[in-house]
């Protein structure tokens, strides 16, 4: 969860923010803005905890930072977006994060966005694409869904920072999984996977109380999900299932 900056990281936020903008730097960079490398390490340790930095992978040069774009920080603090610091590998986390703000700019009625997949599960390459559960009750049919998301993904913001992870050598993209709260009722199949293992990245409420629903009929079920490899795996619903049986979430 992001928390408010002190005044003196704030300041610092603003100073990183002025030299790096989207670009990664080192905790030696930061030394030099701070003017003491003790006092950067834990500037940086503090800034990572409030959710205002993001650890984006390490070279030979050591570790590399960026930081949170400033409306996703501010949408953050006021709960509009929630966990995108809890993303297992953070060199997601801007893309998501900038993502999610322009959804919400179009407004196309979202009701829930949940991040699923490898990126939520912490086990992406770099050439996996990015999975969201979309939940809107705007979209007349599947292909207008597909079109108004691809029409965000497309806007300058989201393709700066594609172009920026390409560049650093992370070929990604986004993969939408609109439906809505009607069908989200219904508990289509790919639930099972979003409520496993997914981030809820915005929520009025929607998804949460079908998660929470379902959970409670796989406990009750045994349900499991048995992995046969990395990216592969089935859902066991009902162990003891008799044959014939008809098993509903």
């Amino acid at each position: 969860m992001a928390v408010w900056l002190s005044r003196r990281l704030g300041i610092l936020y603003s100073k990183i923010y002025h030299k790096f903008r989207a670009e990664a730097f080192t905790s030696r960079d930061l030394a030099e803005l701070v003017g003491k490398t003790g006092a950067a390490r834990i500037a940086l340790l503090r800034l990572r905890k409030a959710g205002a930095v993001y650890v984006h992978e390490k070279r030979a040069g050591g570790w590399f930072y960026r930081l949170a774009d400033p409306d996703v920080y501010i949408l953050s603090l006021a709960g509009a977006l929630r966990n995108i610091e809890k993303i297992p590998q953070q060199r997601y986390c801007r893309l998501v994060g900038i993502f999610s703000v322009e959804l919400l700019k179009a407004n196309v009625g979202v009701r829930s966005l949940i991040l699923f997949g490898s990126v939520a599960r912490g086990n992406a390459k770099k050439d996996s694409d990015v999975d969201v559960l979309v939940v809107s009750d705007m979209f007349k049919s599947l292909g207008e869904a597909v079109d108004r998301l691809v029409e965000v993904e497309y806007s300058p913001r989201v393709i700066q920072e594609l172009e920026w992870l390409e560049n650093n050598g992370v070929y990604t993209h986004l993969s939408f999984h609109p439906i809505s709260s009607a069908t989200l009722r219904k508990h289509p199949p790919i639930i099972l996977d979003v409520v496993d293992e997914g981030i809820v990245v915005v929520d009025d409420g929607t998804y949460m109380k079908e998660a929470r629903i379902i959970k409670a009929k796989m406990k009750t079920l045994g349900a499991a999900r048995i992995w046969l490899a990395e990216n592969e795996w089935v859902w066991v619903l009902k162990p003891d299932a008799k044959v014939g049986e008809v098993i509903e979430l």
